[in-house]
């Protein structure tokens, strides 16, 4: 097969081992990402996926605004206290390039040509917030 020929990957979903649905730490950050699901679907958003993968690159959420006509991709960082920094600033370089090449990807797969947002739901105890179009990080 030539190079030119080579099929995209397909995405995988990530699947939790029994350790890892046991482990308070994964579940904590699950939990995270539903109430993150819920907090954009009473915002009028579409979640289209959870947890997609692609080789070593992750997306937490991906999901439609309906009103802007996006396809937003979502990273969901959540802590229980900002004593050490609030969660987005462990959104740095490596992990947008992770979820520009996640978004490419996945268009291409689905054939979609919606314009494109990178977004970031913090939730820091019970307080969430929604940072819009977070590209300011690269």
């Amino acid at each position: 097969m030539k190079e030119s020929e080579k099929q995209l990957p397909v995405l995988k979903k990530r699947q939790l081992t029994p350790k890892q649905r046991k482990n308070a730490r994964i579940s904590y950050g699950n939990r995270g990402e539903e109430l993150a699901c819920l907090f954009l679907t009473e915002r009028g958003y579409t979640i289209l996926e959870r947890n997609t993968r692609l080789n070593n690159y992750e997306v937490d959420i991906i999901a439609l605004d309906t009103k802007q006509h996006e396809l937003v991709f979502v990273e969901v960082k959540r802590r229980r206290t900002s004593a050490f920094g609030h969660p987005t600033h462990s959104v740095g370089y490596k992990k947008m390039r992770s979820l520009c090449r996640v978004a490419l990807t996945y268009c291409q797969n689905h054939g979609y040509h919606f314009d494109l947002r990178f977004d970031i739901i913090s939730l820091v105890g019970t307080n969430i917030e929604h940072f819009k179009n977070i590209t300011w990080l690269t």
